[in-house]
């Protein structure tokens, strides 16, 4: 009896996994060497293959799907920006941030929807005003404060 059951157990599991091609053994490595290559094209550090701010802060835009970017300094100067914003909006991105900071200590990031996505990061130093039709999560934020930092210490 226990040999016809498990005969039978091996019996449907050959036609089921014919019929719904079943196959839970193996990875699929052409999926990881695809996800894999593609990683390597898009996803790695551009902050060493560009020697000029403009180029820069294009290709920064386009690997984090941003529609502007503008980093400040904690008075309010430009560091640079990728759509030529002026002096007065670096003011009031740090006095708003640190109003908000003085109200919610270790505060890392303010979002506000108004159209597009305005975030004010703090990072160091600097005020990193970005804009986006999605809002961006902490890490996100970080690899972009990380990127901006790699470019200016490899330049100076």
């Amino acid at each position: 009896m226990v040999f016809l059951l498990r005969n039978l157990n091996d019996f449907f599991r050959n036609i089921f996994s014919f019929v719904f091609d079943i196959d839970d053994t193996s990875l699929p490595k052409e999926q990881f060497s695809l996800i894999e290559s593609q990683h390597r094209r898009f996803y790695r550090e551009i902050s060493c293959f560009y020697d000029s701010v403009e180029h820069f802060s294009k290709a920064l835009l386009k690997k984090h799907f941003l529609d502007s970017i503008s980093v400040f300094k904690k008075d309010g100067s430009i560091v640079f920006s990728s759509n030529g914003d002026s002096l007065a909006e670096g003011i009031k991105i740090s006095s708003l941030f640190n109003y908000i900071e003085s109200e919610m200590p270790k505060t890392q990031s303010v979002m506000i929807k108004q159209g597009v996505w305005h975030i004010i990061y703090h990072k160091k130093d600097f005020f990193y005003l970005i804009r986006a039709k999605n809002n961006l999560a902490l890490p996100e934020l970080e690899a972009i404060s990380k990127e901006v930092e790699l470019f200016f210490a490899r330049k100076s």
